[in-house]
């Protein structure tokens, strides 16, 4: 007997999508982006804007719940949790600059380990979000 047209993933009624790997790259990709942008920007809202830090933590979540595809909608989790996370440790950057260190030292001794957990949480709801814009749930 010989295979059906389509060969014999087609007889048992399995469809492949060969465009799959190609979405999940892109999304491996987007990801990669969303948790350094993301990173990045909730290091500088967290850290230089003291006095807008409201207005930009308001633009975030403005980003994360307008639904719509594009870098703000992978990068404003990371960033949001990252702000949050870098916040956590203001006292001790302070008495850290107070000692003298630098700004370099400060950030990787200092707030990077304190915000790591929540860069985490925010680098999940982006895998997440980005998983569903580019349709892998749908395909599993």
């Amino acid at each position: 007997m010989s295979n059906p047209p389509g060969g014999p993933e087609r007889a048992r009624g399995v469809r492949y999508n060969s465009s799959m790997p190609v979405d999940f790259t892109r999304a491996c990709l987007w990801t990669a982006v969303a948790l350094a942008g993301g990173a990045g920007l909730g290091y500088v809202v967290a850290t230089r804007f003291d006095g807008l830090r409201r207005w930009a933590e308001f633009l975030l979540w403005l980003a994360l719940l307008l639904p719509f595809a594009g870098p703000a909608m992978s990068i404003a989790p990371v960033a949001l949790f990252a702000s949050w996370g870098f916040q956590r440790a203001e006292e001790q950057r302070n008495a850290a600059r107070s000692l003298g260190a630098s700004d370099w030292r400060i950030f990787w001794r200092i707030l990077l380990p304190n915000a790591w957990r929540r860069i985490a949480e925010g680098t999940v709801l982006a895998v997440v979000r980005t998983a569903v814009v580019f349709g892998l749930m749908a395909r599993v």
